[in-house]
């Protein structure tokens, strides 16, 4: 999956945090009603009910916590040409 944000071009994971789950200081890019946010993974929390399920990701930024589904590790950043 790729998109544009602030004149990059990022190529994100094509599955979610929940299948391909983030580590401490991973690059993702979440999704809710503002469009896409670029952060830095600071904490997996993991599901109460089902401890090897990511539940959602709080970030260094201080923005909000997206739940993992929402979630998508970045795997390269490329400049737009």
């Amino acid at each position: 999956m790729n998109i544009e944000f602030e004149g990059m071009k990022i190529i994100l994971s094509d599955k979610t945090a929940m299948d391909d789950q983030l580590k401490p200081g991973d690059i993702y890019c979440a999704k809710r009603n503002q469009g896409w946010k670029f952060l830095t993974c600071k904490e997996v929390v993991m599901s109460k009910d089902y401890l090897d399920i990511p539940s959602y990701i709080l970030n260094e930024e201080g923005e909000y916590p997206y739940d993992a589904y929402e979630c998508r590790k970045v795997l390269e950043i490329k400049e737009l040409e």
